[in-house]
């Protein structure tokens, strides 16, 4: 069951388009490095990470980023099957 959202979500939901927005410009860097930003959807983010000096590259994590109640309370971070 959801946890229920203290602070207004649009407060959240603008935090979180701004976190978003500050990873874009530099998904290649990140990408180069093995992180990829699969899915950005409010209030959840979904990041694999695979290996990148690796041919070809092998998933090894993936973890999904909850940014509810952000920034009253630290955003959740949750290690999934890839």
């Amino acid at each position: 069951m959801p946890k229920p959202q203290s602070v207004d979500p649009e407060v959240s939901r603008a935090k979180f388009d701004r976190e978003i927005g500050r990873f874009r410009p530099y998904a290649d860097v990140y990408r180069a490095q093995g992180c990829f930003l699969i899915e950005a959807t409010f209030p959840r983010a979904f990041f694999i990470f695979a290996s990148p000096k690796l041919k070809p590259r092998v998933v090894s994590a993936a973890s999904e980023v909850d940014f509810t109640d952000y920034d009253l309370r630290p955003p959740s971070v949750v290690f999934v099957d890839p």
